[in-house]
């Protein structure tokens, strides 16, 4: 979780294992990595410092982490740059077009 100098929470990350499931892109071995920045806080590296903490949490425990983005999403750039590559496109809950990206880790 990410807070600003007054307390306020401005981000968070985190990983869902999901066992036998077709609705998210993640399962019991690659865990599906969620992350969420407030609109004012993007762009200023609050995304990256979160991804940072929570893949090296995860080091010991997974092999790889995976997410889906949607394709017209800014953050795909920053997947790409801490690691991530993309191993799918699929279309999403809204109709539009999500990369499933993968990051090796362990």
């Amino acid at each position: 979780m990410a807070v600003d100098p007054t307390g306020e929470v401005i981000g968070a990350a985190w990983i869902r294992c999901f066992e036998g499931s077709t609705l998210h892109v993640g399962g019991a071995v690659e865990p599906e990595l969620s992350i969420g920045v407030l609109p004012g806080h993007r762009g200023k590296g609050v995304g990256g410092r979160l991804l940072d903490a929570l893949l090296g949490a995860c080091r010991n425990r997974f092999r790889a982490i995976v997410l889906s983005v949607r394709a017209d999403n800014p953050a795909a750039r920053l997947y790409r740059r801490i690691g991530f590559e993309e191993v799918a496109r699929i279309e999403n809950r809204v109709g539009g077009l999500s990369l499933v990206m993968r990051c090796e880790i362990g």
